[in-house]
C-alpha cells in the first residue's frame, strides 16, 4: 500500500500539480481545500505527511499547523511559503518549509525525509 499524504491547499492548480507530481513518484495522494475538513479526515491516521500552505480560508498558517501539532504530534508537516506573507512567530520552528517558487526535485526530497525515506509500495529499480 502507497504511502498516503494530504494535500491541503484552496487552490485547484496547485492541488493538481502536487498530486501529479507525488503520484509519479509512488504515493497516494488526497486533496482537501477546507482547513476544518482537513482535521475531521486526519483522525483517521491514514496519512504519513500534511503539505499545506499559510494562505487560505479559514484557520491557516501557524493557527493551522499549531493545532495539527496538538491534536496530532507525530504527524509530519510540510509548510508551503509564497513569500508574500511574513511567517508570524508563532509558527512552529522545526516545521519544514519550502519557499515558493522550489524545483520538484526539493519538495520530493524534503516529502521523503518526512515520511522516512521511498515511498512504501515503490519498486527499486
Amino acid at each position: 500500500m502507497p504511502t498516503r499524504i494530504l494535500v491541503l491547499d484552496d487552490e485547484p492548480a496547485i492541488q493538481h500539480l502536487l498530486s501529479r507530481l507525488l503520484e509519479s513518484a509512488g504515493y497516494q495522494v488526497d486533496t482537501l481545500k477546507d482547513p476544518l475538513a482537513a482535521f475531521e479526515v486526519i483522525r483517521s491516521g491514514a496519512y504519513a505527511l500534511v503539505i499545506t500552505n499559510s494562505v487560505m480560508h479559514g484557520p491557516a498558517g501557524a493557527k493551522l499547523v499549531a493545532r495539527m501539532r496538538r491534536e496530532h504530534p507525530t504527524l509530519p508537516v510540510l509548510h508551503l511559503d509564497d513569500q508574500s506573507h511574513p511567517q508570524v512567530p508563532e509558527f512552529p520552528p522545526d516545521v519544514t518549509t519550502l519557499t515558493k517558487p522550489f524545483h520538484h526535485d526539493l519538495l520530493l526530497e524534503a516529502v521523503r525525509e518526512l515520511v522516512g525515506g521511498r515511498p512504501r509500495g515503490e519498486v527499486e529499480m
